[in-house]
This record gives structure tokens, sequence and C-alpha cells, in this order.
């Protein structure tokens, strides 16, 4: 049982990264050879506080928030479900050779999650031999960064159609978010969001 989840883990995450360009059989068992499946269970880190982190998530099932803590304040930058790519920006550290302090983020699993993990040291191998993966996960990068340029005048509306413009711009469902880190998301007071989520509910039906 446990080969034929990993099998289709595998499966799942090749099929997303042939979307965008086919990916030749060397590279990709490479990246085979690089990873190995985990399963995280709700509330369990990624990317713990206060340390670096040590690799990059490949997405399979689940939902996972990234996010910085001031205060006891959460501060969530981002979230990401299945067949998203999650790494702390401290991962990029590697690539200067750890000569500069990158402050890394919070990253937790908010529901039970499954991901594929590759060492920050193996990233950087696999993007520097493997030219299909590195455009892969550059088109990655590119989306996250396309998602925070279409939210950038969200913080100004109303708090429906914040939340409602948020829902628009991801693909999973912004409901399975808890509440404390998507009021944090949307830059809403606990008490807004429960009344945008009454409205919503009795508005249909």
């Amino acid at each position: 049982m446990m080969k034929n989840n990993q099998t289709a883990a595998y499966a799942q995450l090749y099929k997303a990264f042939c979307e965008i360009e086919n990916m030749p059989y060397p590279e990709w068992e490479a990246f085979i050879d690089r990873s190995e499946i985990v399963q995280l269970g709700q509330f369990d880190f990624f990317a713990m506080p206060n340390c670096l982190s040590t690799h990059s998530y490949f997405i399979i099932k689940g939902l996972v928030v990234s996010y910085r803590e001031h205060n006891k304040e959460k501060s969530v930058h981002w979230v990401g479900s299945a067949n998203d790519y999650v790494c702390s920006t401290d991962r990029f550290r590697i690539a200067f050779n750890e000569q500069y302090q990158i402050e890394g983020e919070i990253i937790v699993a908010v529901e039970e999650t499954i991901a594929i993990r590759v060492t920050h040291s193996d990233m950087k191998w696999l993007e520097e031999h493997c030219a299909v993966f590195k455009r892969r996960t550059d088109v990655y990068v590119k989306q996250n960064f396309k998602l925070f340029l279409e939210l950038d005048d969200i913080f100004i509306m109303p708090p429906k159609e914040r939340y409602e413009k948020m829902q628009r711009a991801v693909n999973f469902g912004i409901e399975r978010i808890p509440d404390v880190y998507l009021a944090s998301w949307l830059c809403l007071t606990l008490g807004q969001l429960k009344k945008v989520r009454a409205f919503l509910k009795s508005y249909k039906g």
C-alpha cells in the first residue's frame, strides 16, 4: 500500500510538472533519487520558528501556511495547496554560499499533508544540472509573485470584497484555512472574518 501511495504521489507531481513542459526522464529520475515522501499531521511544522529550514517541499495533498510572528501576532505571507512548491525564503541563502543572513518564515501544515521533500543542497544541484526542472521551479516562484501583484489592492477593499477576491485568486476553498491564519492573510480581525462568513453563508441559502 505504501509503495502504491508513493507511486501515485510522484505520478501526480510529474503530471503537474509536465503541464508546463515535458520533463526528460533522466531529470525526473535525478529528482526521484534526491527526494522523499513525508506525511505531516495538522499543525506540524515544515519550517520551525527561529530555525534555518533544511528542505523544500512539493505538496501532494493538504494545506500549508507560511507566516512570520512578532509579539505573538501572526503575519501570513501565503498559503499553499496540492501541486504547489513550498519553501522558506532562507533556502536562498544556499545560492549565496550562506554569506548573507536571510530570515526564514514559519511554515505549518493546517491539514494533514503529504509532500515530496528535497534538501536545499539537492535543490541547488537539481537546478544547476536539470534545465527543465529549473524552469519549472522558476514558474512556481513567478506564480507566487503574480498572485502577490494580483492582490496588491485587496487590502483597501471592504471585508466581504476582500474575502471574495482572495477566493477567486486561489485554486482551493479558503474556508479550509483556520480563522486565525485566514484573518491574518486578509488583514481582517477575527470578528470581521466571522461576519463575512456568516453573511456569505446566509446569502447562499
